[in-house]
């Protein structure tokens, strides 16, 4: 998703206001989200949707997709040759979004 579509989305409002970011660390954020949606080809609500059903369903944290997502994005970035600092930059962020 695009960063224009990712600020009008509401779960990603939602999940805005509770970080209360500057607006800065807002673009830096919706830039990440958008890198992350478009690699794992998934809108914000498809990937909470799915993580609830996987919750609801019982499965361990090593069995749920979102590791296996992490992980392959990851690797991506590196591939990329991003600096360690973005690469952690980037997944802090996915990790606030899971919050």
């Amino acid at each position: 998703m695009k960063v224009q579509d990712l600020s009008n989305d509401p779960l990603v409002i939602e999940w805005l206001d509770t970080l209360n970011p500057s607006d800065y660390t807002k673009k830096i954020y919706l830039q990440g989200m958008q890198d992350y949606t478009d690699w794992v080809n998934r809108s914000p609500d498809k990937l909470l949707t799915e993580a609830e059903e996987e919750i609801k369903a019982g499965l361990l944290m090593r069995r749920r997709k979102i590791k296996g997502y992490l992980i392959g994005f990851i690797k991506y970035l590196q591939d990329q040759r991003l600096s360690d600092n973005t690469i952690k930059t980037r997944i802090a962020e996915d990790e606030d979004r899971r919050r």
